[in-house]
């Protein structure tokens, strides 16, 4: 059990990172390449809510400017509404192009529109437009959490294999070790399994791990079988012969 009389590491100002994760629990606890895959699928849905957003928004100003500029002649003032309608599209084009080094005024169209163009008649532009579809969605996540991406994508298994070797209340601090020395050498290389065990000998167990959680998570992967047999997930045998019958082609 956990002493309530212990203080806090964590100040008010970093009190937050830690609940932006999945549940540490589960890291420590062992369930590591699960632990690892949600953490690179939350960091992917962050980057396509915030490319969204950056779209919505391009429209909503490029619409407001439109409104704003019809109706001038019938209301002077409608003129402020398209300014600040026209203000938040160039904001978010700017601030588009800062994290991908690209222009894109037009909302749900990467790049400027004459690149678009060109993409439309040239098959080997489109293929490489959607093979760059994923890397380039992920910029819109903030440099840090696109670099934790490229991180777990270039590194998962290894950091799979890392952590399995740290001890329970040491693997969140493991795991943010090595994307610190990963960030540092560019993505050159990881340090190695002595450095990071040699290391890890003057780090203590996390004082803010919910050791009653552990305890329990990882009870309940002891007692899984060692091996299970799919057939116990499978759902009813369908005759597929007879569902063909009813497909017409």
């Amino acid at each position: 059990m956990q002493s309530n009389n212990i203080p806090k590491i964590t100040t008010k100002e970093t009190e937050h990172l830690r609940e932006s994760y999945p549940s540490l629990s589960h890291l420590e606890a062992g369930n590591i390449a699960q632990w690892l895959q949600e953490r690179k699928d939350q960091l992917f849905e962050m980057a396509r809510q915030s490319e969204n957003e950056a779209d919505m928004t391009r429209v909503l100003g490029l619409l407001a400017s439109g409104i704003g500029a019809v109706c001038y002649a019938v209301n002077p003032l409608a003129i402020v509404g398209g300014l600040i309608g026209g203000a938040a599209w160039l904001w978010f084009v700017v601030e588009h192009s800062n994290r991908t080094k690209e222009i894109a005024p037009i909302p749900f169209v990467r790049g400027n529109f004459i690149d678009a163009i060109a993409r439309a008649g040239d098959y080997d532009s489109r293929s490489n437009y959607q093979a760059d579809h994923l890397a380039n969605t992920v910029k819109f996540l903030e440099r840090h959490e696109a670099e934790e991406y490229a991180f777990l994508l270039a590194e998962f298994e290894n950091i799979v294999q890392y952590l399995t070797q740290v001890e329970p209340g040491k693997r969140f601090y493991a795991y943010r070790w090595m994307f610190g020395w990963f960030s540092k050498l560019k993505g050159r290389q990881l340090p190695t399994n002595e450095s990071m065990a040699l290391h890890l000998q003057d780090v203590t167990i996390d004082s803010r791990v919910n050791r009653s959680e552990i305890s329990a998570i990882a009870q309940a992967n002891v007692q899984l079988p060692p091996t299970v047999d799919i057939k116990q997930f499978q759902s009813p045998t369908v005759d597929i012969g007879k569902m063909n019958q009813g497909w017409k082609f």
